[in-house]
């Protein structure tokens, strides 16, 4: 989906590095590094309570931000089963991955990986080896050393994960990871379900830095009196959408 000037949220740390939504993803990184400040948190999980939350985009263009700060970032898409960054990039969805990282233990690591056709950010397919169960991976011994693997070939790591309750893997990808950011689309996602989510995850052993609002519309967001939002309404004009 585009924003409300036609540019792609994804791609606004690339063609719009002064819009409001850039400033605000500046902002998460800050945050989140004080989540952590002796140690900065370098494997990052992003994910939400249900699908249509904004997760994936939120994770593309954190991964594109950082990867222009000349970073060697790695943006892994681990939603097997709804993986949308392949496509939202136009690249090929029938490329080597996660699923075959798993399988082949001697392989090499650049193997499984692409680039970003418009930035340095590489990007680690879901894979091709589509039989293989996704909790029997994020659960395995193997998981955690292809996540020591990323984390020694890269100064940031960022892991789309599917959202909570669909299925388990949020939960588990949670355990090897450093910090998790948890995506909630404002004035949709009902209550109940974003606090059973977060339960879950901090049941799991989940290290939660903070919760992201997409698809905010900060005009009535001020209207309706939250916080110094009419300050970030104005500061950096950022219109009346962030939109996913």
């Amino acid at each position: 989906p585009l924003s409300t000037n036609k540019v792609a949220v994804h791609d606004k740390p690339l063609d719009q590095p002064q819009s409001g939504f850039v400033e605000a993803l500046n902002t998460l990184k800050v945050a989140l590094s004080l989540t952590a400040p002796d140690r900065e948190p370098r494997v990052i999980q992003v994910t939400s309570s249900v699908p249509e939350e904004g997760k994936s985009s939120l994770a593309l263009s954190m991964a594109r931000l950082l990867a222009q700060k000349d970073q060697k970032v790695i943006l892994v898409d681990a939603d097997l089963r709804r993986s949308s960054v392949e496509k939202k990039l136009g690249l090929s969805t029938h490329g080597k991955g996660l699923t075959d990282f798993v399988l082949e233990h001697d392989a090499m690591l650049m193997d499984f990986l692409v680039k970003d056709p418009r930035s340095n950010l590489l990007i680690m397919p879901p894979g091709t080896a589509k039989f293989v169960n996704a909790t029997d991976i994020f659960s395995s011994q193997r998981m955690n050393k292809i996540t020591e693997i990323l984390r020694e070939n890269a100064d940031f790591v960022i892991f789309d994960s599917p959202p909570v309750m669909a299925v388990a893997d949020a939960r588990l990808i949670g355990r090897v990871v450093d910090k998790t950011l948890f995506v909630i689309r404002w004035n949709k996602t009902p209550v109940k379900v974003v606090k059973a989510a977060l339960k879950i995850l901090r049941s799991s052993g989940t290290e939660i830095a903070g919760v992201v609002l997409q698809h905010v519309d900060l005009k009535r967001y001020g209207q309706l009196g939250y916080g110094d939002s009419g300050y970030y309404y104005h500061y950096g004009r950022y219109g009346q959408y962030h939109e996913d």
